[in-house]
């Protein structure tokens, strides 16, 4: 009995550290994360304000398919959409996003939000 209940404890050691790889694999890779979901913000968005505002953006969307070209347009169009709600609701990228509507205490799930943070770090 002692010898089962053994192995059911190092059966489930292996799948704990197999889930959590595939976990981390997921997160750290962007080849596998999920698509970020595509915002309809309405016909009258079809003309883009300021074609600077995605400049700091680390990713452009096509603003045809995505409904904006980056967190920054996303919040001109609609202030309700912060980069904390475009990321963990619309899983969008929003690093290296000025996102002025939100908490200063805000981080970006998706690395460093400026260029200056990234080269801190690599000190």
């Amino acid at each position: 009995m002692h010898r089962v209940i053994e192995n059911i404890n190092i059966v489930r050691l292996f799948s704990f550290t197999i889930l959590m790889g595939v976990f981390l694999s997921a997160n750290s890779n962007s080849e596998y994360l999920p698509a970020p979901i595509p915002i309809d913000f309405g016909v009258n968005n079809g003309m883009r304000s300021d074609s600077t505002i995605c400049e700091s953006c680390n990713i452009s969307y096509d603003a045809d398919t995505m409904g904006a070209a980056c967190c920054d347009e996303a919040t001109q169009f609609n202030s309700d959409f912060t980069c904390e709600v475009l990321e963990t609701t619309y899983l969008w990228n929003c690093s290296g996003c000025a996102c002025a509507e939100d908490d200063e205490n805000w981080t970006t799930s998706f690395g460093c939000q400026e260029d200056m943070d990234y080269l801190i770090s690599r000190r």
